[in-house]
């Protein structure tokens, strides 16, 4: 023991249980935490969520979000038309929509684009605010 029969800070008697916080999920006690700290190690902020379905996918970052959309491989610039606008998004295939609706957030049209590559159309839009999108439409 430290001088003075005291302990030094962060020391317990022998034979004296250590403090836990509440029982985890299993029913074993948790370590407890500093007050003010969350569970879990700190790290970077969690990736904007992105999805897959089945006539495309998509991506996205604080500022644009980029949606593949599957075409056949023959498939030529001729054939696909993106229209682009605020709120919605219509990508067709020789006049046939294969995606369309009404976004989930604004885009900004003008900074909008697309390409096609290996059976994908590419369609890039630019956010009108950085905050991420719950879903695409």
């Amino acid at each position: 023991a430290a001088a003075g029969g005291r302990m030094p800070p962060g020391m317990l008697p022998p034979g004296m249980p250590r403090p836990t916080g509440s029982p985890g999920p299993n029913g074993a006690p948790r370590p407890m935490m500093p007050p003010g700290m969350p569970p879990g190690p700190p790290g970077p902020p969690p990736p904007q969520k992105g999805g897959e379905e089945d006539a495309y996918n998509w991506k996205q970052d604080g500022e644009e979000v980029e949606v593949s959309v599957h075409v056949p491989k023959t498939a030529t610039k001729a054939e696909v038309k993106v229209q682009f606008q605020p709120k919605t998004l219509k990508v067709l295939h020789c006049g046939k929509p294969l995606v369309e609706g009404a976004l989930a957030a604004p885009c900004v049209p003008e900074g909008c684009t697309w390409t096609l590559s290996n059976g994908n159309v590419v369609v890039t839009l630019e956010k009108a605010n950085p905050r991420p999108w719950p879903g695409l439409f």
